[in-house]
């Protein structure tokens, strides 16, 4: 399994629709994905911050799963490049 990071910068104007974009688009476009196991997605408010998490059955599917991004961009909201993991311990 891998897990697939990517943080990003967003404004706290935007962040009920921030959040209502990733719950009712993201959400169930990752479902449809071949390998997709689970997505978590954090913020910081008063950092401006958030990350995203998102695993995967294997490193290329974690690879390949870009996003539909413009939606989000056009809130403010800037990403970093995301980071692959493999994971290596669960609990």
């Amino acid at each position: 399994m891998y897990i697939r990071v990517t943080r990003g910068r967003f404004s706290s104007a935007n962040t009920d629709e921030t959040v209502r974009m990733a719950r009712d688009q993201l959400v169930p476009a990752l479902k449809q994905r071949p390998g997709f196991r689970n997505y978590y997605a954090g913020l910081n408010r008063d950092a401006g911050t958030l990350v995203a998490i998102s695993t995967w059955d294997t490193r290329e599917q974690a690879q390949e799963a870009q996003t539909a991004r413009g939606p989000f961009e056009s809130l403010g909201i800037r990403f970093e490049a995301p980071e692959i993991f493999e994971v290596t311990v669960e609990a």
